[in-house]
């Protein structure tokens, strides 16, 4: 499973603002921020849950179904959407 990214309107010059959602199967789900790989130069700007919307910490556990609202550098897309996609099977 490919995480899809969207790209947000508002994006700032050399950077952009991507929203994605946590999908079940996505190696994010059920894990802190601190303990995921983030590409160097990206940020979680926000996390949509429900009708509330969270300033993500390192503590802040990623659920299935959460909205991240991200800023990264533009050739950095590719690395931060395998955040949250699940590995291809090997066989």
């Amino acid at each position: 499973m490919v995480a899809r990214i969207d790209r947000l309107q508002g994006s700032v010059p050399g950077a952009r603002v991507f929203e994605v959602v946590v999908h079940p199967d996505s190696p994010a789900a059920n894990q802190e921020v601190r303990s995921l790989s983030l590409p160097p130069d990206s940020i979680f700007v926000a996390v949509r849950r429900h009708e509330r919307t969270l300033i993500p910490r390192g503590d802040t556990v990623l659920q299935p179904g959460d909205r991240v609202i991200a800023l990264t550098d533009r050739e950095r897309l590719s690395e931060l959407q395998k955040v949250f996609s699940k590995p291809s099977r090997q066989e």
